[in-house]
């Protein structure tokens, strides 16, 4: 799911935490705001992150930890 350079705004919506089948999630360069939720850790088949460039605060949720076919995330130029 590409999102990148969509001016979105607010924080992650909570209902892309339900897609759980979801392989690769692009936010990058949007005016994303708040925490990563520790709902990251449901998207289990998720192999590609990017949330960098962003508004993003507080730390990298350690359910990411879990996610066993994660294989590239970004976080920089955040907050």
């Amino acid at each position: 799911l590409d999102l990148n350079f969509n001016s979105i705004s607010g924080s992650i919506p909570d209902e892309l935490y339900g897609l759980v089948k979801l392989q690769q999630l692009d936010l990058n360069d949007n005016r994303l705001e708040g925490t990563i939720s520790t709902r990251i850790g449901l998207l289990s088949q998720l192999a590609f992150f990017q949330v960098h460039g962003n508004n993003m605060t507080g730390t990298i949720p350690s359910e990411m930890g879990n996610l066993s076919m994660l294989g590239a995330a970004t976080f920089e130029a955040n907050n």
